[in-house]
């Protein structure tokens, strides 16, 4: 994978520490590393999107795993994985200007509403007035 990275962490950007893994919704995140749809994902994930995305070192992503394991059986849950990202959206929060919170939130709730209507049936009336 890229940055020597195991090729479970592919779907990870190149993007700077903090950058647009951050910014997508916690939901979507979690899916992209939940590619079976278990609800639930190895530790070893964590780590990498802390590394990829947080730009932690080594330990720290093995903390932030570690905090996300709840249950402490090597893997975390959409519910605790949501409230470390919570976490981190507060500390991103106290930082950012209300400029950067006001795009945020907007980019967010667009990628919503894109999800929503690709969520729609073939033929129906939301995709269609898409």
């Amino acid at each position: 994978g890229a940055r020597g990275l195991q090729p479970e962490f592919d779907w990870l950007p190149d993007l700077p520490p903090l950058g647009g893994c951050l910014d997508l919704p916690s939901y979507v995140v979690f899916a992209c590393m939940d590619t079976e749809g278990a609800g639930s994902v190895p530790a070893s994930a964590i780590r990498g999107l802390a590394s990829r995305c947080l730009g932690f070192g080594a330990r720290e992503a093995a903390q932030a795993a570690a905090v996300c394991d709840l249950s402490q059986r090597g893997t975390v849950t959409y519910r605790d994985f949501r409230r470390y990202s919570e976490h981190l959206d507060r500390q991103r929060a106290a930082r950012n200007s209300p400029e950067e919170a006001r795009a945020l939130s907007a980019f967010r709730s667009g990628l919503r509403s894109i999800l929503e209507l690709a969520s729609q049936p073939d033929g129906s009336a939301e995709k269609a007035g898409a």
